[in-house]
């Protein structure tokens, strides 16, 4: 009614300008601008009064939950299509190709569910796009083991559920970490993190990403690899890099999370689920701010997806009456078959190794032209624990269909490489198998994991693994992994064994090591312990002589704890 008067007075005004002869030309103008903004306010006024009656009249909260229910509905039946599609593919790398062309719609669709708040679904979305073709790889060897007339091919692992993953991660006694790192088309711009407690409780965090989690990942690598190298072992500036990245880390992937982690304890199982260039980050060696290693702090271990853990069973101490342990195997002739262009030497350290952990295991080492592939395939297959110390390769041969190899003794026709490729085709039942070699936890990153010689160990049978993420350290690795067994056959999971050893490592000075090695050694014979001794002696004298992470932090457990 307040504006139909101004309209009134308005009209008025307009008729008063134009008929009387009072005013002069100037403050005709004037007032006929004045009547046109008056009026152009009156009408905006009218306008949103108009709306805001009408906008109270609508219920928003209710449209913006039907609008949030219609998208969630769109998402759950595009989730469900991809299931469809993906269960008919059939071969391998037809399904690890499919999940990594469907990357970035549940990236996209983990974000929308974190704008719901609705975190647990987020998780669940996480689980489907990682390591389905792994969970269908060793769904198909379970059937196979129920059912020898079961058609492997066929067989698909279930999609996971709020429900499965939390039943898997009760069993656990163990809290789990996982990552998700969401990215647009040009760059990752996001880090979803989600702790689940042994209980089943579930808290998450995301967070924006002002740099790239994979540059900073490549960063400490590098750094570490640089300082652990004889040329940079006293350069500080080395020290100094490598410890600031391993800070930036830590604060992005622990710090944000540390009120939902259990207290620090070494005997606190904690099992990080890695994804894309976190496949490739030794945890381990993350620091906080007052210097503290993460393995200092916890007991880790890796695997690529919850789900897997439905599959392997937790480690039994006493299940280890057959073990296959190699070392330093021959290998002249294993370069040359390929024409390749770089050499394998011998590795006399891995040889004292070999020798150690077998008598640890109550077993005879193989070793130099005896340790043959044919022979060790032979017995890999019905061995509760395998070691192989030997040479790791990734990408050195180009024949390679999936990544990596290990080498072992040419004979015949046999060139000696156990592939990845040949290993994904046997059937084993080991309880550990640890590759002490170089790079042998790397690979091709997917969306599946990691597509290398540890995604073959697990879809060939191995129940946990040991495996590295740098070419590393001939003398730092015997003495790691001879301390990995000590604590193993006291009854120790791998992942406690491994977490103790790697705390040993980082403090054990010269001296230490020198009095350690009398004590311990005495099962090797006397030209294996002068060669030991003579290897140490040529070591630096300084306080802590392995505390570099880049001589323990390479080797990572890929399993239960």
């Amino acid at each position: 009614s307040e504006l139909m008067r101004n309209l009134s007075l308005e009209q008025e005004v307009d008729t008063y300008i134009t008929t009387t002869r009072d005013l002069t030309p100037v403050e005709t103008c004037l007032l006929r601008t004045h009547l046109q903004l008056t009026t152009l306010l009156s009408q905006f006024l009218f306008e949103l009064i108009s709306q805001s009656e009408f906008l109270s009249k609508i219920d928003m909260k209710r449209l913006f939950e039907e609008n949030q229910q219609r998208s969630w509905q769109m998402s759950s039946r595009l989730t469900a299509q991809l299931e469809r599609w993906r269960f008919k593919l059939v071969e391998d790398l037809e399904k690890i190709d499919a999940l990594e062309q469907g990357q970035p719609f549940y990236s996209r669709l983990i974000a929308f569910l974190f704008e719901l708040e609705n975190e647990a679904e987020a998780l669940v979305a996480s689980e489907k796009s990682r390591a389905r073709a792994i969970a269908d790889l060793l769904t198909a060897r379970s059937s196979e083991a129920a059912d020898s007339n079961a058609q492997s091919q066929l067989s698909v692992a279930a999609s996971p559920s709020l429900e499965d993953i939390l039943q898997v991660a009760k069993r656990q006694k163990a809290y789990i970490v996982e990552y998700f790192i969401q990215k647009d088309e040009t760059q990752e711009v996001s880090l979803c993190t989600w702790v689940i407690s042994p209980a089943g409780e579930i808290h998450a965090e995301r967070i924006s990403l002002g740099t790239s989690v994979s540059q900073l990942v490549e960063a400490m690598r590098t750094c570490t690899i640089a300082e652990g190298n004889e040329r940079h072992a006293s350069d500080e500036s080395a020290l100094s890099n490598r410890r600031f990245w391993a800070v930036q880390l830590y604060s992005l992937l622990i710090e944000p999370i540390h009120q939902w982690l259990p207290t620090p304890s070494t005997d606190t199982p904690i099992i990080i689920i890695p994804h894309d260039s976190l496949f490739l980050l030794p945890f381990s060696a993350l620091q906080d701010r007052t210097g503290c290693f993460l393995c200092e702090k916890y007991m880790l271990s890796t695997l690529p997806a919850i789900q897997i853990m439905q599959w392997l069973r937790p480690f039994n101490p006493s299940d280890n009456d057959s073990a296959v342990v190699v070392g330093n195997p021959a290998m002249a002739r294993a370069a040359e078959a390929f024409d390749s262009p770089f050499v394998l030497g011998s590795l006399e350290a891995a040889e004292i190794e070999a020798q150690a952990v077998a008598a640890l295991l109550r077993t005879t080492a193989i070793t130099g032209a005896q340790a043959t592939k044919p022979e060790v395939v032979r017995r890999m297959s019905s061995a509760s624990i395998i070691h192989l110390a030997t040479h790791g390769l990734l990408n050195e041969i180009e024949l390679l269909g999936m990544p990596g190899a290990i080498a072992l003794a040419p004979c015949a026709d046999e060139s000696g490489f156990l592939t990845s490729d040949e290993i994904f085709k046997l059937t084993l039942n080991a309880n550990l198998i640890v590759l002490s070699a170089c790079r042998t936890g790397q690979g091709r990153l997917t969306g599946d994991g990691v597509l290398g010689l540890s995604r073959s160990l697990l879809t060939a049978g191995a129940n946990c693994l040991i495996v590295s993420l740098w070419e590393v350290s001939d003398l730092s690795t015997t003495f790691l992994m001879i301390k990995f067994y000590q604590v193993l056959v006291s009854g120790r999971s791998p992942a406690a064994a491994l977490s103790q050893a790697q705390r040993w490592l980082v403090s054990i000075s010269k001296k230490e090591l020198e009095t350690w090695m009398m004590d311990t050694m005495t099962k090797l014979s006397p030209t294996l312990r002068l060669s030991l001794s003579r290897l140490l002696s040529a070591q630096s004298d300084t306080e802590s002589v392995y505390q570099n992470p880049y001589h323990w932090a390479a080797f990572q457990v890929i399993g239960r704890v």
